[in-house]
């Protein structure tokens, strides 16, 4: 019996163990004042975008989201973005990643990867949005 326990307590350790969503930055070392979104199309995840422009916000950047690259080409920071959800009871962020660049060179990076069995993937994906721009940025704003 006390085997059996042990045995029972080791797995749903390991197993809570690998229970992570994962983030990945490349934390940009310049701060632009402004940013020129481009706004992609494939991503259905409604929230993103909105999301994205808030934490800038909070950041004091303002954005512009453009259609097209060549719609931004008077912004010195352009900010691609990618999003998508998936289903497991409910709607959660899989995976996110935003891209910086400046003057056409990539100067940032930030990705999220939720695990499916990961017991916190129904949290407030907005702010896990949001958090993508405060990891890519190097800094936490409360606001």
């Amino acid at each position: 019996m006390q085997k059996s326990a042990l045995l029972l307590s080791l797995a749903a350790s390991l197993v809570l163990t690998g229970c992570v969503t994962t983030w990945d930055a490349q934390k940009t070392t310049v701060i632009p004042t402004s940013v020129g979104i481009i706004h992609n199309p494939k991503v259905r995840v409604a929230y993103a975008l909105p999301s994205i422009q808030r934490s800038l916000l909070k950041h004091d950047i303002e954005s512009v989201v453009c259609e097209t690259e060549e719609a931004c080409k008077d912004q010195d920071f352009i900010l691609k973005y990618v999003a998508y959800h998936t289903w497991d009871i409910a709607m959660y962020l899989k995976e996110a990643e935003l891209w910086l660049y400046q003057d056409g060179k990539l100067i940032g990076t930030s990705k999220l990867h939720t695990y499916p069995w990961n017991l916190t993937k129904w949290a407030n994906n907005e702010e896990r949005m949001e958090n993508l721009v405060d990891e890519l940025l190097g800094k936490k704003i409360d606001k």
